[in-house]
């Protein structure tokens, strides 16, 4: 669950319940928002942390997320599983991104996240719905997610996190599968 927190009069930040801002990022988001005429909004990394380790390949860091933004100039989408920033389409689109990151404790345990996995795939799958995929597809269930672990974990040196990087990268693959095959799933339930 996202929190907006309102820093000064000037500027917002949305973070997560599990997340927390390191101590280097505290200081350049100060000096941020001391600036009247800074950037609309910041994207701030994100160090994601997954049974204990820090996973910086296959696509994890820097992970950078639109998080801070000046008050009235973006807002918060609300789209589940995670809430998105956005800037509102009438400012300026210029953002900055940190150094600096926020900590991110994803999921200490496997049972936490293949139990994510399983409420996001369900919510992923309603999506999917809406964009029209509805059918029983060899392609969305069994060639994408492999594409997507192949992808994470050789070309964007996944396998360089160990064996927490190996689970993460092929569990994800399966949160693919388990997308659109729920997907298929509950439009045959919505034809009966």
């Amino acid at each position: 669950m996202s929190r907006l927190v309102n820093l000064s009069a000037n500027a917002q930040q949305v973070l997560d319940a599990d997340e927390e801002v390191s101590p280097g990022l505290a200081e350049e988001i100060r000096a941020a928002i001391a600036q009247p005429n800074g950037a609309s909004g910041y994207k701030l990394p994100r160090k994601n942390l997954f049974l204990g380790r820090w996973i910086r390949h296959g696509g994890f860091f820097p992970d950078p997320k639109l998080r801070l933004f000046r008050r009235g100039q973006g807002f918060v989408t609300g789209h589940d599983p995670h809430d998105r920033c956005e800037l509102r389409p009438e400012v300026p689109q210029e953002t900055h991104q940190f150094k600096n990151a926020v900590v991110h404790y994803t999921y200490p345990t496997l049972t936490l996240y293949l139990n994510h996995m399983n409420r996001y795939s369900s919510l992923g799958a309603q999506l999917a719905i809406a964009k029209g995929h509805r059918s029983f597809s060899l392609v969305n269930i069994v060639l994408r997610p492999l594409t997507t672990f192949v992808y994470n974990y050789f070309f964007r040196l996944g396998f360089l996190d160990g064996r927490e990087g190996l689970l993460l990268h092929l569990y994800h693959a399966g949160y693919v599968s388990w997308k659109y095959a729920k997907a298929w799933e509950l439009s045959r339930k919505q034809q009966e």
